[in-house]
């Protein structure tokens, strides 16, 4: 999947430097910006004030369960906001050649939101999944189960490499990851373009 330059145009280093009000970038700034808790919340912010139909002051981010009240087909929907910056390559995955993103901290919200809304600032995408279908069709995996991860390339049906033992009896070869590839497949149902 190519770069959205849509959501680059939003979300990039240069997007949040003028949002900040920075004139003159500098290490620093890039450094803020590739904090992935500071662009985090930058990216939470813009669709809030662009999106939002009450911004809402909280003490603590996670106060309401939920990041924004929005409407979508003239319904006020409640949007969980994640966002993803970094790319995910354990030991595996280097064995494979491969990386995926990831989101989590899903168990105490699990009835509290209408959509959930990812950004991959890696990519550079946007995703709008509605609750019940990301509960019921994901694949969580993590310590907890609580984490939503997906293939960096965007590549289901990628194999692991062409080697004998990951030849299966039908002449195919075996999925990097059956979760991963699942969970490619959900998210890319979700994109959004515009």
């Amino acid at each position: 999947m190519l770069i959205n330059p849509k959501v680059r145009d939003k979300y990039s280093f240069e997007a949040f430097c003028k949002w900040m009000g920075i004139t003159n970038p500098n290490e620093n700034s890039r450094a803020l910006y590739n904090s992935g808790d500071v662009s985090g919340r930058f990216i939470e912010q813009v669709i809030i004030q662009n999106e939002g139909i009450k911004q809402t002051i909280k003490e603590n981010q996670n106060t309401h369960f939920y990041d924004i009240l929005r409407y979508k087909n003239n319904v006020i929907m409640k949007g969980e906001i994640k966002t993803t910056s970094t790319l995910v390559t354990d030991a595996s995955m280097k064995k494979h050649n491969t990386s995926y993103l990831k989101i989590g901290g899903f168990a105490q919200k699990i009835n509290e939101f209408d959509e959930i809304i990812i950004i991959d600032k890696v990519n550079f995408h946007r995703f709008e999944i509605p609750h019940d279908i990301f509960f019921s069709e994901a694949i969580f995996s993590g310590t907890k189960g609580n984490d939503f991860r997906w293939y960096a390339d965007y590549d289901e049906y990628k194999t692991l490499q062409k080697v004998k033992r990951n030849l299966l009896s039908d002449g195919t070869y075996r999925l990097r990851s059956k979760a991963l590839a699942n969970n490619t497949k959900l998210i890319k149902k979700y994109q959004i373009l515009d």
